[in-house]
């Protein structure tokens, strides 16, 4: 999925929790082609308090993302 941030357009990989029960988003930048993980505590935050808002979704598999680094 496609998403803004106070950083610019970025992808949204994956969301997932912690072995701690946190709530982590994976994203990544095409333009520097490197990753981040966020930490958003739920799935109210990332909509609200994180700066993010969903564009549009796409459908990528992780081979693909992973050749976007390179």
């Amino acid at each position: 999925m496609r998403i803004n941030t106070k950083n610019g357009e970025r992808i949204l990989e994956k969301i997932y929790f912690t072995e701690l029960g946190h709530l982590m988003a994976k994203i990544y930048d095409p333009k520097s082609k490197t990753w981040q993980n966020q930490r958003i505590g739920n799935i109210e935050t990332l909509l609200n308090g994180q700066d993010i808002q969903i564009k549009d979704f796409i459908t990528l598999k992780s081979s693909t993302i992973r050749n976007l680094g390179k």
